[in-house]
């Protein structure tokens, strides 16, 4: 019988337990198909007060290696910042109200 709980999920997990147990295939070609969720430790969280500080310092031109020493960051953590969408979009507002 297949399932719609989503993979990953701790429905899903159950079931597949369950069919584990009956001694069932675990998989069946109609279950629900899609992005995994994120386990609870690892959900995006929002925004800090050193995220909104590497976008304003981006905003005013400091290229992003600069910006992340300024905040105490990584270059490469200014660069997972650059990749999120909510920081994005604050880096253009700031930009905006900057010119």
């Amino acid at each position: 019988m297949p399932t719609t709980a989503p993979p990953g999920s701790e429905e899903k997990i159950r079931i597949l337990g369950e069919r584990a147990c009956l001694g069932q295939c675990l998989w069946h070609k109609h279950d629900a198909v899609g992005p995994m969720p994120l386990p609870a430790d690892r959900k995006r969280r929002s925004l800090g007060e050193a995220d909104r500080r590497l976008a304003m310092l981006l905003a005013r031109g400091l290229l992003t290696e600069q910006a992340a020493r300024e905040v105490g960051y990584s270059a490469s953590t200014a660069y997972r910042r650059l990749r999120r969408t909510d920081f994005r979009l604050l880096l253009e507002q700031l930009r905006n109200d900057e010119g």
